[in-house]
């Protein structure tokens, strides 16, 4: 779980796994607590007085990924599953991932992407008038069949527990940006098989104000520069001619459609480049 917890938000989260279907004694919620300890309770509360297999463990505020190894650690079953307090998962979609997990037992992990659900009114023009977001989306959205990638993203994916003995747990020296797809591509690099199903996703919450001008160029270059630091410290080999053909697509995709976010990726992508050199050049003085 990352952010500030709310009851309202954790609540349906819990509500949404359990709206999945999974048979109670198939199922067990963990919630990795860094702080919010009397919204926690309260929701734990709620749940296991309707029979919900649900534990909460506090931790220290030590990162994300220090979390979810606390999460794993924990947890008991052979498929371990990740999602974030601020997201919902529509029924069946959970169902999907295991079950496309279980027909590839040679694959590491299965995941799908993100649809923004905006919770307010939004300013004007703040995307190019999509209704849906697609965001962290690993693979192509243009089909429906299950692909082959190199990297996912931690807020919906499920995983073989053995897979963390085999690769190891989650990097803890990186918090911040793309703190869990650093484990990700590791195993892709070392020979693990990575599956994107377009079919799986989640709604991921966000507040209207969020979308603010300067809020949205803010969140986009820390996430930028935080993903350039990750991929520095772990010696990833970045394609810059591709990272700059992005950067400009973009750009122009921001000054013709007068989409706020093609703006903030365009920003983004030029901190990703700008701190993951800076973070190279610092790391070998």
């Amino acid at each position: 779980m990352k952010g500030q917890i709310t009851f309202d938000l954790l609540r349906d989260c819990v509500e949404s796994l359990i709206a999945n279907g999974f048979p109670a004694d198939q199922m067990e919620i963990i919630v990795v607590d860094m702080g919010d300890c009397n919204v926690t309770r309260d929701v734990l509360s709620r749940f296991q007085a309707h029979g919900v297999l649900m534990r909460v463990v506090p931790i220290a505020r030590k990162g994300l990924n220090y979390a979810r190894n606390v999460g794993i650690k924990n947890a008991q079953g052979d498929i371990i599953a990740f999602i974030d307090h601020d997201e919902i998962i529509p029924p069946g979609i959970m169902g999907t991932l295991v079950s496309n997990l279980i027909s590839h037992p040679e694959a590491v992990a299965v995941g799908g992407w993100y649809r923004g659900r905006v919770e307010g009114i939004p300013p004007r023009h703040f995307w190019c008038g999509r209704e849906i977001l697609g965001e962290g989306a690993p693979g192509s959205l243009e089909t429906d069949r299950v692909q082959e990638v190199n990297d996912l993203p931690g807020g919906v994916v499920v995983v073989w527990r053995d897979a963390f003995r085999r690769y190891g747990l989650f990097d803890e020296r990186i918090a911040g940006p793309g703190d869990d797809r650093v484990w990700f591509r590791k195993v892709s690099r070392q020979g693990g098989k990575l599956l994107f199903d377009p079919k799986a996703w989640v709604w991921h919450r966000k507040s209207a104000d969020m979308y603010n001008i300067l809020k949205l160029v803010r969140s986009a270059i820390w996430y930028g520069s935080g993903m350039g630091k990750a991929d520095a410290i772990v010696g990833e080999c970045v394609p810059f001619s591709s990272c700059l053909r992005q950067a400009l697509g973009f750009l122009k995709h921001a000054l013709f459609c007068r989409c706020r976010f093609g703006l903030s990726s365009f920003l983004g992508t030029i901190a990703y480049i700008v701190a993951y050199i800076f973070w190279k050049i610092k790391l070998n003085l």
